[in-house]
């Protein structure tokens, strides 16, 4: 009886960790002790400090408990079913695998950077989740930097050929979920948003030109320029029409000159109105030039690798210091 119980005591010392497929369910054996009255398992939630005791006949207990971390142990009553001698408390994990869900949006980074991170939010992320990128035949594996329920931060380090990749995760118990083109390798480097649109700012049509975008940027500087014309014509023309206008001298009770006096206010005032909608048209154009650079022209990075933002907390002292630096 000794020799077995020294085993039993031996056996329930190393950590226990449970991952399901459902529900958090599962069964802890250990050796049966011989001449034993019965045995007492106690599950301690570490989080609450809650103990539950359960008394068992056989050498097993059914785990069903939520998803979290336990302490656990068991005793043994002698063969009056008395005075339980207990083994030390062991570790036990208690985690469901359920199918891992991304809420992430697709990413793209660019193929000269040698290593790159993700930072994922979704459901379901455990600490076994393992990550893959996946184009064609070929799979490439993430290493895993920290895992909760709602975020996975996973890296890459090496080359990757240019192109789109399924992001591939695995729970334990085949778990997967695979998000169909979810990162793009860019043969040229990443550019920013902010980069493509103070160019765009300046020159419409030059931000799309720098992200890559050439006939965006042959549309955009085409109908800006025919924009800027027809406003330099309209205004010429006012300016023409004005000046013949106001120059008018003469009779206003003389009929030929009264006619030659209505026509001219006549074109004044379309002038003018002319004037006012190749303005407005100009503004329109410039301003889809900078929606288009600021969120239509295709996908590139937030932010380039040159910018920087970086808070600094001091709690002792009550102060707050951000440092931003980018450069283009």
């Amino acid at each position: 009886m000794y020799k077995s119980l020294i085993l039993f005591l031996i056996s329930v010392l190393f950590p226990v960790s449970f991952l399901t497929a459902a529900a958090a369910e599962g069964k802890i054996k250990w050796p049966e002790v011989r001449g034993a009255g019965g045995y007492i398992a106690e599950l301690k939630n570490t989080s609450t400090g809650e103990i539950t005791r359960t008394e068992l006949s056989i050498p097993e207990y059914q785990v069903s408990v939520p998803d979290g971390d336990y302490l656990f142990r068991v005793g043994v009553y002698n063969r009056f079913g008395k005075n339980p001698r207990f083994s030390n408390w062991t570790e036990l994990k208690v985690r469901v695998s359920r199918e891992p869900s991304v809420n992430s949006a697709p990413q793209q980074v660019s193929a000269s950077d040698q290593k790159f991170a993700l930072d994922l939010q979704g459901k379901n992320f455990l600490p076994d989740t393992a990550a893959f990128l996946v184009n064609k035949d070929s799979r490439y594996e993430l290493q895993t930097e920290s895992a909760q329920n709602g975020e996975l931060k996973v890296s890459y380090s090496g080359n990757l050929p240019a192109g789109q990749y399924d992001l591939l995760l695995i729970n334990p118990l085949q778990k997967t979920t695979r998000v169909p083109q979810f990162i793009t390798i860019a043969d040229k480097p990443a550019v920013s948003r902010l980069s493509i649109l103070w160019r765009s700012s300046v020159l419409p049509g030059w931000g799309q030109y720098y992200a890559g975008n050439f006939w965006r940027a042959v549309t955009t500087a085409t109908l800006f320029t025919a924009a800027a014309g027809y406003y330099v014509y309209s205004e010429i023309n006012y300016n023409e029409k004005e000046n013949t206008y106001l120059g008018l001298t003469g009779n206003v009770n003389d009929a030929a000159f009264r006619r030659i006096f209505l026509n001219a206010r006549d074109e004044y005032a379309a002038a003018g109105t002319t004037q006012n909608s190749a303005f407005y048209i100009l503004i329109t154009v410039y301003a889809l030039n900078l929606l288009d650079a600021a969120f239509l022209n295709g996908p590139y990075l937030p932010l380039a690798e040159e910018f920087a933002l970086q808070p600094d907390f001091n709690f002792r002292n009550g102060e707050t210091t951000v440092m931003a630096v980018y450069k283009f």
